[in-house]
C-alpha cells in the first residue's frame, strides 16, 4: 500500500491485493488457496477476465472503502474508488495482483496523515 498527495488538496492511496481472495473470502491463514473451504468460488474468480473481475469487485466496493481508514488530524475521512486495474488470466498457479486506487480531497490545513 502505498499513499501520494498532489500538493496541500489530494491523496490518493494504490493497493496491491489479490481481489479473488478478497471477494472469496479466502482467509490469509490460507498457504494454498486450495486449503480454503472457499477455494471453488476463488478458481472460479481467478479465471475472470479483467472486466468481469472489476464488475465483481463493484459489487463489493462499498464494503471495501468502509474498511480503509484515512485519517488527517485525527478526523477520518472516506475516500473514492478511482481505479481498479486487473491483469490478465496468466499463470492460475500464482496469484493475481490487482491494483485499488482511492483518492479524496485532503481537509485545509492538515498536517498529519495516517491510513490503515
Amino acid at each position: 500500500m502505498s499513499v501520494s498527495f498532489a500538493g496541500t488538496e489530494r491523496y490518493e492511496i494504490e493497493i496491491s491485493t489479490n481481489l479473488e481472495a478478497l471477494l472469496a473470502g479466502v482467509s490469509p491463514v490460507h498457504a494454498d488457496t486450495n486449503e480454503s473451504p472457499n477455494a471453488q468460488t476463488y478458481n472460479r474468480l481467478r479465471a475472470m477476465p479483467p472486466t468481469e473481475l472489476r464488475a465483481q469487485f463493484r459489487k463489493y466496493e462499498t464494503e471495501y472503502l468502509a474498511g480503509i481508514v484515512a485519517e488527517f488530524d485525527g478526523k477520518r475521512v472516506v475516500p473514492a474508488l478511482t481505479a481498479v486495474e486487473v491483469p490478465a488470466v496468466g499463470d492460475m498457479r500464482l496469484a493475481r495482483i490487482s491494483r485499488v486506487r482511492v483518492a479524496g480531497a485532503m481537509p485545509v490545513g492538515a498536517r498529519e496523515c495516517r491510513w490503515a
